[in-house]
């Protein structure tokens, strides 16, 4: 009988995002063009004999034990399918924390998918990412195929096909930004979308002119006025020829799309002289 599964938990990407409006439940109502990438954190979960769960972390600046929303969807999957044991959950991070980037909705979702496994509970794809909706907005997506498009307030994810053939820079300097305090000041000023894209018949050369001409992020304007070093990170990385540039999510990542691998290596030396947490990472999917 296995006692432990370690699973890698990736990163995500906002390519678009809208923040379109408040719902009467008191979530912010969102339409996302979502991409995995290959930056990742591993989580390993493995079975107690007692009914306890201990989460520990690889960072100082993560919460570790029953602050760590891995903590919660551990304790929720107990919960749900009368598990008589608990669990050790260990968090080799790599996601920056606050980031945008989702790696805390990511590694909530691995921890779900290892007690599905350790636990033969048998769940699909469609139960695992019902679970995580109630443990976080961004966790559903995790579930997908890795590009979708996401909207309600995260737990609506429609898998689409989006082009590869990329490379991404992301760069994460020393600040972090609260996903609540961004909502709480964000000014819903883009309304609804007009997404009648056909993706599946995106080329590549069609995929970046929608990044260049159609994708923003609603966070942006909010962000960068609190956080100028934010603007002046995207700015740069746009001077430099990038496809596109843009915040990850709410902050505090910048990412940016390049089509050439050797322009982005060469991007991301010269960033790396200013920033520590710089990373290139390439389009995943999850699965097929």
């Amino acid at each position: 009988m296995t006692a432990r599964i370690t699973l890698s938990a990736y990163a995500k990407l906002n390519l678009a995002l809208y923040v379109v409006g408040l719902r009467k439940d008191g979530y912010h109502e969102i339409v996302s063009i979502v991409q995995g990438i290959d930056l990742a954190d591993e989580v390993s979960v493995a079975k107690r004999v007692d009914k306890n769960i201990t989460v520990e972390t690889t960072r100082p600046d993560v919460p570790a034990g029953e602050k760590n929303i891995a903590y919660k969807a551990a304790a929720v999957m107990q919960s749900l399918f009368d598990i008589p044991y608990g669990f050790d959950i260990s968090i080799e991070k790599t996601i920056p924390p606050e980031s945008g980037l989702g790696g805390g909705s990511s590694d909530a979702a691995a921890v779900i998918m290892a007690i599905n496994q350790l636990s033969s509970l048998g769940l699909g794809y469609a139960k695992m990412a019902e679970i995580g909706a109630g443990i976080g907005s961004d966790v559903p997506f995790f579930f997908s195929t890795g590009s979708a498009l996401v909207s309600g307030r995260g737990e609506k994810v429609k898998d689409i096909k989006l082009p590869f053939g990329y490379t991404v820079i992301i760069v994460k300097p020393d600040i972090g930004i609260s996903t609540k305090w961004a909502y709480e000041n964000i000014k819903n000023s883009l309304t609804r979308p007009d997404l009648g894209i056909n993706f599946a018949g995106l080329g590549r050369e069609s995929f970046f002119r929608f990044l260049r001409e159609g994708a923003k992020n609603s966070f942006e304007p909010v962000v960068f006025s609190r956080y100028p070093e934010l603007r002046r990170i995207k700015e740069r990385l746009e001077e430099v020829g990038v496809v596109h540039a843009g915040l990850a999510g709410s902050g505090s990542a910048v990412f940016a799309i390049c089509c050439d691998s050797s322009q982005a290596y060469s991007i991301m030396k010269r960033f790396k002289e200013y920033y520590k947490d710089v990373f290139l990472c390439n389009p995943l999917a999850f699965r097929f």
